[in-house]
Formats: C-alpha cells, sequence, structure tokens
C-alpha cells in the first residue's frame, strides 16, 4: 500500500513539474538593447518589434519539429499575427539618451492563442518539457 501511495504522488508531482514547465515554455527571456541611435523612440519600436519575432522563434523551436516549424513560420510570414499572440511586454533599466537607447525588454506570449493557431492550421506541437536525467 505504502508503495501505491509513493508511485502516485511521485505521478501526481510529475504532472505538475510538466504543467510549470509547459506554462514557461511561453514566457520570454530578457533580452539586452543598446543601440547608438539619434531616434530613441524609433529604434525602441523597432527592437521590440524584433523581440517579438525572436522570442516567439525560441517557442517555436522548443515545441515544434523541423517540418512543423517551417510550416508555422511560413503561415506567420503569410499572415503576420505576431501582435494577436503577445500577452505583455516588460521593459526594464530603460535609458533613453541624444544618442543611445538601452533596455531589457522581454516578450511573453499567450499560450492558449498559439495553441488554437497550431490547432486550427493542423501543426503538430508538444508542450511538455521531458525531464532531464
Amino acid at each position: 500500500m505504502k508503495h501505491i501511495l509513493i508511485l502516485l504522488l511521485y505521478i501526481i508531482i510529475l504532472m505538475y513539474s510538466n504543467l510549470v514547465n509547459s506554462n514557461g515554455l511561453f514566457i520570454g527571456d530578457f533580452i539586452k538593447i543598446e543601440i547608438s541611435t539619434n531616434n530613441a523612440y524609433e529604434s525602441k519600436l523597432k527592437s521590440i518589434e524584433e523581440i517579438k519575432i525572436k522570442s516567439l522563434l525560441v517557442i517555436v523551436d522548443k515545441i515544434l519539429d523541423d517540418r512543423n516549424k517551417n510550416k508555422f513560420v511560413k503561415l506567420l510570414t503569410q499572415n503576420n499575427f505576431v501582435n494577436e499572440l503577445v500577452q505583455n511586454i516588460i521593459i526594464e533599466n530603460e535609458i533613453i539618451t541624444n544618442q543611445k537607447y538601452i533596455a531589457e525588454i522581454k516578450v511573453n506570449f499567450d499560450k492558449k492563442k498559439i495553441i488554437n493557431i497550431l490547432r486550427n492550421y493542423q501543426i503538430n506541437y508538444s508542450d511538455i518539457v521531458p525531464p532531464t536525467f
């Protein structure tokens, strides 16, 4: 009886850790930007757009195989729905001077929206991270 309880506890912990890991797949990392510029506002907007795409591609790289990645990137290029998938953008340590724009930018994506698009276009994905050995 004791072994069964331990096994059940282990299964619950494993399931919970996979759920936590899968949610973490859709959260971006901070990317440090340091740009010499004459127009900080334009540089800021351009940097955010680049980071959105870069962060989304990092997520896609984790949840799709090569064939499905290509299919998703092609779909993304045709429909340009990146902004629809963004949950929030966090900007920290922002410094704007006459000649530089410096910031740390993080983009988080809406997991449900990404999964809905993958399902609607019949793109196979895996949002569970296997445990490391």
